[in-house]
């Protein structure tokens, strides 16, 4: 276990992305730091920075399923859901046993049907929102 993650796993992510950021500074093609660099960066709220991180790693490797779930999980979170829809869709076709693929794949599609249903007149609005919501 390398420093970063020791680090993380106490939630001192200042330190975190400190040690994380040697590994990049030794090798910036290390795809495994770059994604470990935007996990420490979502975790503090720093979207932006997260996603060049996610989006560097999945340049580097675009068969990494993990970036492709945690890049997922940062468009989810911004309301990016058709762009978190596709890196989960990804993720998904790479790693059939990645942990909580299907409860996250899931909860994206729950929130595309919700904006969809967001975007409907009131009187349409409702009924819809009822048969999502007696599905989950």
């Amino acid at each position: 276990m390398g420093l970063e993650v020791w680090h993380y796993l106490r939630k001192d992510y200042e330190k975190a992305l400190d040690y994380a950021g040697i590994v990049l500074k030794i090798n910036p093609n290390d795809v495994k730091a770059h994604a470990s660099y935007g996990i420490l960066l979502y975790e503090q709220g720093r979207y932006e920075e997260a996603e060049l991180h996610y989006k560097e790693a999945l340049r580097i490797n675009p068969d990494l399923a993990e970036a492709h779930v945690n890049y997922g999980v940062l468009l989810k979170e911004q309301g990016r859901f058709k762009e978190a829809e596709l890196h989960f869709i990804k993720a998904w076709d790479l790693r059939v046993n990645l942990p909580d693929r299907g409860l996250r794949f899931a909860h994206v599609v729950e929130k595309i049907c919700l904006a969809k249903i967001e975007s409907l007149s009131p009187e349409r609005r409702e009924p819809w929102r009822r048969r999502l919501f007696e599905c989950t």
